[in-house]
């Protein structure tokens, strides 16, 4: 049996980005303990999850991030309005991706947690934005 960490694809950055990002959150929090922030736009609407890493950077599917990375990556879909980052539960993530119309795939996000982190750890020392 083959340990090689998945290869992302541009379909898995599709729907781990848009949608998926909760069930990814959860599988990453669940490999790691890292806490899980959501990037929420100021009329409330919860427009991304992600976990922290230990020096302050956010992973996702597209690697690690500075919180002003993530937070102007996100803007557009507020219409231009003022995005925070928020703490949240793996209860939390569940409830509102459901409520989202965005059901938890805890097995397909898995799949690419060690591919996931191993662009999280290349991504050491560099701030990248994901436009």
């Amino acid at each position: 049996m083959s340990h090689a960490a998945e290869v992302i694809t541009e379909l898995d950055v599709r729907a781990f980005k848009y949608g998926g990002c909760g069930s990814l959150a959860l599988a990453l929090h669940d490999a790691t303990g890292w806490p899980i922030v959501a990037a929420v736009a100021d009329d409330g609407l919860e427009l991304h999850y992600a976990v922290t890493l230990p020096d302050g950077r956010l992973v996702d599917i597209t690697g690690a991030h500075s919180e002003d990375d993530m937070l102007l990556e996100y803007e557009f879909h507020a219409d231009g309005g003022a995005m925070t980052l928020i703490d949240t539960t793996p209860q939390h993530v569940r409830v509102m991706s459901r409520r989202y119309g965005n059901p938890i795939n805890l097995a397909e996000a898995q799949r690419l947690v060690p591919a996931v982190l191993a662009q999280a750890h290349a991504d050491t020392g560099r701030r990248r934005g994901t436009r």
